[in-house]
């Protein structure tokens, strides 16, 4: 009997021993289960950063794209505006030159036209002014040779 009570004993104290370190073991298990989990989430939280952080950059670098993109495409935008501002300019220019010249043109037909009437004035006052001396000369003539006339008569009527 005191067998009995010494193996029951015994199987008592092993399972207390066996129960213990079960204790032991789980608190350990469970401080490694702690430590494993902290580092694990440690390294997970890294690898999110990471990702995140290539995901910000791919984000940054399609901002960038954009950006530039967009800063491409209004410069080309400006710049298709100044060349066909300068175009129209051009172009305005050519329609002024043309206008300008088909003004110079027509003033420049009235001038010739007048200077021909001027010329045509003049040519015709010379005509004028050598008919007039021609009549002055006439009469200047007419006038001597009827003052002769009247000289002659004059004598005559002395004489007889």
């Amino acid at each position: 009997c005191r067998r009995y009570i010494n193996v029951k004993r015994f199987k008592r104290l092993v399972d207390f021993k066996n129960a213990r370190r079960n204790i032991v073991l789980s608190k350990t298990l469970i401080i490694q289960r702690v430590y494993r989990g902290s580092v694990g989430r440690k390294l997970a939280n890294q690898v999110k950063q990471i990702k995140f952080n290539e995901k910000l950059n791919k984000h940054k670098l399609v901002d960038m794209l954009i950006k530039n993109y967009s800063i491409y495409k209004t410069k080309k935008i400006i710049n298709e505006k100044i060349k066909l501002k300068k175009f129209q300019i051009e172009k305005i220019i050519k329609i002024q030159k043309i206008i300008r010249g088909f003004i110079v043109r027509i003033n420049f037909n009235e001038i010739k036209y007048e200077i021909l009437i001027n010329r045509t004035r003049a040519y015709i006052i010379q005509i004028q002014l050598v008919w007039r001396m021609k009549l002055a000369r006439n009469q200047l003539k007419r006038l001597i040779y009827n003052k002769k006339l009247l000289d002659m008569k004059k004598l005559k009527c002395c004489i007889v």
